[in-house]
């Protein structure tokens, strides 16, 4: 299913989800396990702790969209004549001082940063397959309301969100990177 090729407003929401993972994995390329591991300060959550949180939350949007179009069987088909899916994200701050609204998302310490960096190359395939089960109903015709932005989100919107957090969260590693070399 992830040969699937996209329509051309899919195709830009992933290639907006690829464009943020590549600045993620940019960010953290070379970064060595103690600085991955380094904490600002207690409660907060390290570059490795982000990267867990990234693909722990990337994977349970990726299911929700997957779960959602199989069930929407009396969806209608995919509109041919769509050019975009637009979405705004969030007004605030944008920063990461929230509350994570659901316990699998929640990061793990201590895991080597190099495998890390490879379960979010690995995560950008099962999210092109998400995208991919789109091709095949309106994605607006089904909605689930997100936990943080308190309102219901079509299935378009969910994945246009993957890439939002990513450039959110790749901004908080660049803080801890400039935090840490200080």
């Amino acid at each position: 299913m992830t040969d699937t090729i996209l329509p051309l407003a899919l195709a830009m929401i992933a290639s907006e989800i690829d464009n943020a993972r590549a600045r993620v994995l940019a960010l953290v390329a070379d970064t060595p396990q103690a600085q991955a591991d380094w904490r600002p300060r207690v409660g907060e959550w390290s570059i490795a702790e982000v990267l867990d949180h990234l693909i722990r939350a990337e994977e349970a949007s990726a299911r929700l969209i997957a779960g959602l179009a199989k069930r929407a069987n009396t969806a209608p088909p995919y509109p041919d004549d769509i050019h975009d899916f637009p979405w705004a994200p969030p007004t605030s701050d944008e920063r990461w001082n929230v509350m994570v609204p659901n316990a699998s998302a929640e990061p793990s310490a201590g895991q080597p940063v190099g495998q890390l960096r490879q379960k979010l190359v690995d995560q950008g395939a099962l999210t092109r397959g998400a995208l991919a089960r789109l091709t095949t109903l309106d994605p607006r015709a089904a909605t689930f309301a997100h936990v943080l932005i308190a309102e219901p989100m079509n299935l378009a919107q969910w994945a246009r969100f993957i890439a939002y957090h990513l450039r959110v969260h790749g901004r908080q590693i660049h803080d801890l990177q400039l935090a840490y070399r200080l």
